[in-house]
């Protein structure tokens, strides 16, 4: 059996070359980004959503973070009743501070349906 101690001993990696969580962390960040902008250029974009209007009241409230004053809130009707509904004169949506009104008429037991989309 050879002598443990006999074997040649390793230099110590420099410190350029150990690996540091703080880079890996900064690796991961930018992994993140990248992956957001290739998603961007993919037309893939986190400001849409479905929302079902309710029978019960003539208003609807949409609540989101990216709704401001002058944004443009697109409603894209998704049954028979939604599409029928958006021909009403009284259809329309007043965004405000983090959140868009949606004005609608009470008729209708069926749901209506919409996809939302908020730009601006």
């Amino acid at each position: 059996m050879t002598d443990p101690t006999s074997y040649p001993r390793m230099a110590p990696r420099p410190p350029s070359a150990r690996y540091e969580p703080e880079q890996a962390m900064h690796m991961r960040d930018w992994l993140a980004i990248k992956s957001g902008i290739d998603a961007l250029q993919d037309g893939r974009v986190n400001v849409r959503g479905v929302i079902t209007l309710c029978a019960s009241s003539a208003t609807t409230t949409l609540t989101n973070r990216l709704i401001g004053e002058h944004s443009f809130v697109a409603l894209t009707p998704r049954t028979a009743s939604a599409q029928a509904d958006t021909l009403s004169a009284a259809f329309y949506v007043v965004p405000g501070h983090h959140e868009a009104s949606i004005k609608h008429s009470i008729t209708g037991s069926h749901p209506r349906i919409f996809h939302w989309a908020i730009l601006g």
